[in-house]
């Protein structure tokens, strides 16, 4: 069942900060964090670099700028981003279509395989720039891409509609189809639909549903911990597996899946929303008060699999603990913000070359926005 939301409410969520009457923390954190951000990891031309990867750059890397970029209503920035991003990474000229290749190394694409989640943020970007400044080349382009991304990377298994990784057949693994829980996004599927009339984002919309309370209940097919792996595959018959050799860790990709079902929450109040979240939010709210602290990475038995701390784990906790109603949510944001570096107006997540954190911490800031927290 799709749960009404209205674009308005969607378009709020990116651009709350200039409705907002008083200039609250996170207004404050979000302005400064957003200079840290185009003066550390945006270069000139508009490529978006990860220093610690010898500054190379990804599809996410660039689509995630662009909904930054949107956000904070800096079309200079975006225009920047985006105009680099057609010229080095579409795949138009070298596979037909108007998805992105995924990496870039040394000036040349170095894998022109797809990356679905980039490809989904990259076109809700667009669109919301295309609602923001009203340029029609933003909206053609979004709803190719968003063609595409059906045509492409998704993939019917058992009667139910799948969002692949990738493009279909461009890492095949036998007798699986990959997943990666976190490249869902059930709040895109919903802008999509309502945009497309397309019934086939209703049919992702309520796979993510599916795929995420499934995993939380049997992560790693023991009981469930209330988390999801970063990788998954699923058979012939629809049935969820570990792969060897992919990482069944909640870890680096999956700590994306309370950022993006918080975002559908906070737009369309969806109730498989808030139990995604509560999974979450309880798992975290029993590790701070266990240990006073999250490690940066879970095994699929809900150990920690190392004792160092990461201001991403806390910003996506922070959102499931708040959505949950858990007091510790405060105790997550206290970490998330004590991790910051501060200076000339400027802030960074660890300092200037962490991008990973530098791109996706800000969702936590927004967050307390959307839900009217100063």
């Amino acid at each position: 069942m799709l749960h009404s939301v209205s674009l308005v409410l969607l378009f709020q969520f990116l651009l709350l900060p200039w409705w907002s009457p008083v200039r609250s923390s996170s207004c404050v954190l979000l302005d400064a964090g957003w200079q840290g951000f185009v003066e550390s990891f945006i270069e000139p031309d508009g490529r978006v670099v990860r220093p610690r990867f010898r500054n190379d750059t990804v599809s996410e890397g660039q689509a995630y700028a662009m909904l930054h970029a949107v956000a904070m209503n800096d079309r200079e920035v975006f225009d920047r981003v985006f105009s680099w991003t057609e010229r080095h990474l579409s795949r138009r000229l070298a596979e037909g279509d108007n998805l992105l290749a995924w990496h870039l190394i040394d000036g040349k694409v170095a894998d022109v395989a797809s990356a679905s989640d980039a490809d989904l943020d990259y076109a809700l970007a667009l669109f919301f720039a295309y609602r923001q400044w009203g340029a029609e080349g933003y909206r053609v382009q979004a709803e190719a891409v968003m063609q595409d991304i059906l045509e492409y990377e998704t993939r019917r298994i058992g009667g139910r509609l799948y969002l692949l990784p990738w493009v279909a057949g461009e890492f095949p693994c036998e007798g699986f189809v990959m997943q990666n829980p976190s490249y869902y996004s059930p709040a895109h599927f919903r802008i999509f639909y309502q945009h497309s009339g397309d019934r086939r984002w209703l049919e992702l919309l309520d796979t993510s549903y599916y795929l995420v309370e499934t995993l939380q209940q049997t992560f790693c097919f023991d009981g469930g911990h209330g988390l999801v792996p970063d990788w998954c595959g699923v058979d012939a018959e629809g049935h969820l597996h570990t792969v060897d050799g992919w990482s069944s860790d909640f870890s680096w990709d999956a700590l994306r899946v309370p950022l993006r079902f918080g975002m559908d929450y906070a737009v369309s109040g969806d109730p498989r929303a808030l139990g995604v979240l509560k999974g979450f939010g309880d798992f975290f709210d029993s590790e701070l008060a266990r240990h006073k602290k999250l490690a940066s990475g879970y095994c699929c038995y809900g150990t920690a699999l190392t004792a160092e701390e990461n201001p991403l784990f806390y910003a996506a906790a922070y959102v499931a603990l708040d959505a949950s109603g858990h007091a510790s949510a405060r105790v997550a944001l206290e970490r998330l913000r004590g991790m910051m570096k501060r200076g000339n107006g400027k802030v960074y997540y660890i300092n200037s070359k962490e991008y990973y954190p530098n791109a996706l911490c800000w969702i936590a800031e927004y967050w307390r926005l959307v839900r009217g927290i100063r």
